[in-house]
């Protein structure tokens, strides 16, 4: 009886992440606008964007929003990208300064990933976070409490 129990109880890793929908905290502790596709769409070609743009006025601390195995660090023109993964699911915070983070490291969500950087062609700072399930892009503006 007590390992039937034990087997019902049990939840797989991207269950666990569904379950978190709704409930993430935002990256940054201040924004001035969010964007996400459906904001968008009259303005790019790549209708299948769904890339969250969260706009703030300071290089804040950008925070992991979800607990996950970091499993790439990239650096492109001085910006940094981080993509955790967590079951099927992968997040990807993009225009970060450098992270002092390792690949293969465990985060917690909540850990400081680095700051947000200004690319030289904005007046704000932008975050770009990206989520998708395995290959396929999905909005992570519902992933988040607001």
């Amino acid at each position: 009886m007590f390992f039937a129990h034990l087997s019902y109880a049990q939840i797989d890793s991207t269950k666990m992440f569904e379950l978190s929908k709704g409930k993430w905290p935002l990256p940054l502790p201040k924004y001035l606008k969010i964007y996400d596709n459906e904001n968008l769409k009259r303005y790019t070609s790549n209708q299948f964007d769904s890339t969250l743009r969260i706009i703030t006025d300071s290089s804040y601390e950008v925070t992991a929003v979800h607990e996950g195995k970091i499993v790439g660090i990239f650096e492109v023109d001085g910006d940094y990208t981080v993509m955790t993964k967590f079951g099927k699911y992968f997040i990807s915070y993009n225009s970060l300064t450098k992270p002092n983070l390792k690949e293969g490291e465990f985060i917690k969500a909540g850990r400081v990933l680095g700051r947000v950087v200004k690319n030289w062609t904005e007046e704000n700072y932008t975050l770009h976070l990206y989520l998708s399930n395995g290959t396929k892009q999905i909005s992570a503006q519902k992933w988040i409490d607001w």
